[in-house]
């Protein structure tokens, strides 16, 4: 009877955290285009990628093949691969419905993966089951970054399969998790860290004599995925030369120790945007204060020893992010920018494993609260209360309530127009706009010179530079941000950088430029025809 009743517990707490899912997602459904989404990295940048890559007709071509909509021709080499799922969301669906799947996707996902990993691997045992519903609601309910697939989201449930397989007590599924992941997610942006992870544990594993090669087959069917996946990045890195990238320029300049500590200790307790932990308010101090409890109490000894392993991770991650930031010994140049001319990845990116490591860390707390009376259950249930209500005001559709819908943004019945205006072929022409981002001309169809591309041709950046060497002179902000990164190859103004807006007027801001110097023999060089203005 007893076990018939926490059997009923659990899936009554497992509804409601699934019905809570649930609702997060529903006011994408029901607002439709009408739903204001995150534009930084983004809708600026990543979605429009996708629609222009569908549209060009060009997903299974070479990766020398130009897709000429953007910069007068960009390498289809550059653009996401078409065996990513992301990728084929966007062929198949609408680009906003393809957006909402994957909103889906990634939110059930990562609250399986993270039940999962609880129940079997950190917190386990039938008087934990409240922990493992509520945490796991809390980690699917993070902000986490829509273009990056499951590349955070996803790491719980891949975290739970590759321990299975280390503990030899795998199935066919975990075998399948661990060829599905690298499908729907990132190598750069997460796979590379999370494999070292896993490859420090079978060292471990090796040196300590202990079975390895189960672990060792899962590694090299996870790197073998992703190759087969990334193709087109292993191709152009490793075969295909006289393609300089912009980024070979990428210059950031070094900072004081004091300074990298205190980039540091912001990283430790606030995280990095594109992998929100949303830890500081309720998770982190918590967490400290179940230290005191997890020192005391004997019976928790693994416990105690995962949560001194977590907590290290997490600080020596967050001190190697802080201290890429100074500067070298023989110049201003900081030290990840000196790295980068020598491996092409950021060394600094380990903390995309930071919010699942924080929510175990809480898992790991609320049991030893747990462990102290049954009676705390109260006590846990109020902190996994403050936390999600904490997260929910982080909803992207809450959080961007202030800025433009998806459609506002886009403005297709707006570019509709402008088109008949025009009353060319939009092939024929190029534009670059002024107070609006260019993908939401590229998003209309426009041949743009300007846009947001995370790789394209240093020559290109050069030439472009020629058009707004001007304004460049004019404010050594901008100049240093268009030269020593130059992502964003866009018409700056002086003038508008000055009115506190760096390359977005924003609505209800009544700028006028007066001199733009931009230079129209370089503009027409490479084919430009018109300039889309949001100011005057």
């Amino acid at each position: 009877m007893i076990g018939e009743r926490r059997i009923s517990e659990n899936r009554r707490c497992l509804v409601v955290s699934l019905l809570l899912v649930t609702a997060y997602i529903i006011p994408y459904i029901w607002l439709g285009t009408d739903a204001p989404l995150r534009i930084h990295d983004n809708l600026d940048s990543a979605f429009t990628w996708m629609k222009v890559l569908v549209d060009s007709g060009m997903m299974y071509s070479a990766n020398s093949r130009l897709i000429d909509q953007i910069f007068n021709g960009l390498p289809r080499g550059g653009f996401p691969a078409e065996f990513n799922i992301l990728t084929v969301l966007f062929y198949i669906f609408k680009p906003y419905t393809a957006y909402v799947v994957n909103q889906v996707m990634i939110r059930l996902v990562g609250f399986a993966g993270m039940y999962l990993l609880l129940k079997h691997h950190v917190v386990p045992g039938a008087e934990n089951r409240p922990i493992h519903n509520g945490v796991a609601l809390c980690y699917a309910l993070l902000p986490f970054y829509p273009p990056a697939g499951l590349s955070v989201a996803g790491i719980p449930l891949v975290m739970y399969a590759f321990l299975n397989i280390r503990n030899e007590q795998s199935s066919w599924k975990d075998w399948l998790i661990v060829i599905i992941y690298p499908a729907y997610s990132s190598l750069i942006f997460s796979g590379v860290y999370f494999l070292f992870l896993f490859g420090v544990i079978w060292i471990y594993d090796l040196s300590c004599k202990r079975k390895s090669i189960p672990l060792l087959a899962a590694l090299l069917l996870h790197s073998a995925t992703y190759v087969l996946v990334e193709y087109r990045l292993f191709l152009s890195f490793l075969f295909e030369s006289g393609f300089e990238s912009h980024r070979s320029e990428f210059y950031r300049d070094g900072v004081g120790f004091k300074k990298a500590l205190d980039t540091a200790w912001t990283m430790f307790t606030s995280g990095q945007q594109h992998a929100h932990s949303l830890h500081k308010p309720v998770v982190l101090p918590f967490v400290f204060s179940a230290a005191i409890v997890l020192l005391k109490v004997k019976p928790v000894g693994k416990s105690r020893r995962l949560y001194g392993l977590i907590l290290a991770y997490i600080l020596l991650c967050s001190l190697l992010f802080g201290l890429m930031g100074l500067a070298t010994l023989n110049g201003t140049q900081s030290v990840k920018s000196a790295l980068m001319s020598f491996f092409p990845i950021q060394l600094d990116r380990f903390y995309v494993l930071h919010p699942v490591l924080w929510m175990l860390l809480f898992a790991i707390s609320l049991s030893s609260l747990l462990n102290i009376s049954k009676k705390m259950i109260v006590a846990v249930i109020g902190i996994l209360t403050a936390q999600i209500l904490y997260e929910s005001s982080y909803h992207e559709i809450w959080r961007f309530r202030q800025g433009p819908s998806l459609a506002q943004f886009y403005a297709e019945e707006q570019f509709e127009l402008i088109s008949r205006y025009i009353g060319r072929d939009k092939a024929e022409y190029r534009v670059a706009s002024l107070g609006i981002h260019p993908s939401i001309a590229q998003y209309n169809g426009v041949y743009t010179l300007d846009g947001y591309f995370a790789n394209y041709p240093l020559t290109y950046k050069h030439q472009f530079r020629k058009i707004i060497a001007g304004e460049l002179d004019k404010h050594a902000g901008l100049r240093k941000y268009f030269d020593n990164w130059g992502s964003r190859v866009y018409l700056f103004s002086s003038e508008l950088r000055k009115s506190g807006n760096l390359y977005m007027n924003r609505a209800g801001n009544d700028v006028e430029i007066s001199r733009l110097s931009v230079n129209p023999c370089a503009f027409h060089q490479l084919g430009g025809s018109y300039i889309f203005s949001a100011v005057k």
